[in-house]
């Protein structure tokens, strides 16, 4: 798909300085935003609506610590802006998860820079990137259905473990 397609871009994303989800409208610009490409946990993901009430208990999921912590790299790389599924897509609005699942791969061509979460892979307790690759290649994301768009669709893929980065991964189109 040309770079020069139609653009399709996403009409929700969550502001770096306020934490909270803005909603643009057909005729508003989306700013330039960054995306996070990652599996879900199952009983951890914070969705839509969890992250409108910000209760004590979704705080503690994992999920919530995954988005803190990409809020928090796209801000210190530079973004005001990032969009991230479990929570820009309203999963109550059937017409909004159908727009979003049928244009996300635009959504990840027109995003500045994708974090790649891999939430299994690691480096070794004292540090060493001893044998990272074996586990880098096996990690459970790239088993997923929406790798490939989420690998080929973006201009640049940074490639994030447990620790933040993979000897700084980075894929660039």
């Amino acid at each position: 798909m040309e770079r020069n397609a139609a653009k399709t871009l996403p009409k929700r994303l969550i502001n770096m300085h306020t934490y909270r989800l803005v909603d643009f409208s057909e005729n508003d610009p989306t700013p330039p935003y960054a995306i996070l490409s990652h599996r879900w946990i199952l009983g951890e993901e914070i969705s839509y609506q969890d992250y409108l009430e910000s209760r004590p208990e979704t705080k503690k999921k994992l999920g919530y610590q995954k988005i803190q912590r990409a809020c928090r790299e796209a801000s210190a790389d530079g973004f005001d802006y990032i969009w991230i599924d479990t929570v820009c897509i309203n999963q109550g609005n059937h017409d909004e998860v159908v727009r979003d699942v049928n244009t996300m791969y635009s959504y990840y061509q027109h995003s500045e820079v994708c974090y790649a979460y891999l939430t299994d892979v690691y480096k070794l307790k004292d540090g060493s990137a001893r044998d990272l690759m074996p586990r880098f290649w096996s990690s459970g994301w790239f088993q997923r259905g929406w790798t490939l768009q989420e690998l080929v669709a973006p201009r640049n893929v940074l490639v994030r473990d447990q620790a933040k980065s993979l000897e700084n991964r980075r894929w660039t189109h």
